[in-house]
């Protein structure tokens, strides 16, 4: 391609930085990995050239939690890990409130959960495994 502009996705104070999802905004959901090498999840305002961290309550601080994907209304889609290691998903959102609320969940009889894309009618995919070693299994999910 020629005529590309590339900005580089750098917080301060990350060792490494993923960007995942992008709405038509321009805003970015990414994840980080903070000092102690745990993930943190957040929200790169295109517009303000800023960065907001968002992290699930609840994650554990040794593993945390990533932002995978955000919408044109800049509901987003994490996955967070437990003090077992083991991975939850996790919408936040502000669809039936006035401010953005976190919703964590599993699929029904999980051993796993990620939440991945999520689009602007809020039905997001994702994959979620039965027990340890099975095989992924994707889903799609609305949220009421």
């Amino acid at each position: 391609m020629q005529g590309t502009t590339y900005t580089t996705l750098d917080p301060p104070g990350t060792t490494g930085t993923y960007a995942y999802g992008i709405n038509n905004n321009g805003d970015v959901a990414i994840t980080w990995v903070n000092q102690s090498g745990a993930l943190e999840g957040a929200l790169y305002n295109y517009g303000a050239n800023t960065y907001k961290t968002i992290n699930v309550p609840g994650a554990d601080a040794a593993y945390g939690s990533e932002a995978s994907f955000i919408n044109n209304e800049g509901d987003m889609t994490f996955w967070w890990f437990d003090s077992n290691n083991l991975v939850h998903g996790a919408l936040y959102t502000k669809y039936s409130s006035k401010h953005f609320t976190f919703y964590t969940f599993d699929y029904p009889n999980a051993y796993q959960t990620v939440a991945n894309g999520i689009n602007d009618n809020h039905v997001f995919a994702g994959w979620f495994e039965v027990k340890a070693g099975s095989p992924s299994l994707g889903y799609l999910a609305t949220f009421k």
